[in-house]
């Protein structure tokens, strides 16, 4: 009977540690191109929205790769950062961070968004 205790115990870790791993605040997409394209399409896309650009700040990530961060707010005053980080091979990756505690939906919204805009600067 103890062997069957100590599985139950396994299981219900299993299934805890699961729901743990299975929330992510944000969403992120890679783009292919410089981080000037994306970080222009980012801003269009963010207007596309109705929305403002109300900052930006370049930075450097610590391994010596670029990085930008502009943040903007819904109409809600709902607060979201867009984090564009350059990746090797001409990969950008762009992250949308909405909120406090993330709201997914919203930071694909966002996402969307910014591909539309760079999809239509690339035709």
């Amino acid at each position: 009977m103890p062997a069957l205790q100590g599985c139950g115990l396994l299981a219900v870790g299993t299934v805890a540690g699961a729901g743990a791993m299975a929330y992510r605040g944000y969403e992120s997409r890679e783009f292919h191109a410089s981080l000037d394209e994306v970080a222009e399409a980012s801003r269009q896309g963010v207007r596309s929205l109705g929305l403002y650009v109300l900052s930006e700040d370049r930075g450097v990530e610590d391994d010596g790769s670029a990085r930008l961060t502009l943040r903007s707010e819904f109409t809600d005053t709902t607060p979201f950062r867009i984090t564009l980080r350059q990746k090797p091979a001409g990969v950008i990756l762009a992250e949308v961070w909405v909120g406090r505690i993330g709201d997914p939906e919203r930071s694909r919204q966002v996402l969307d968004a910014i591909s539309a805009q760079f999809d239509a600067r690339r035709e």
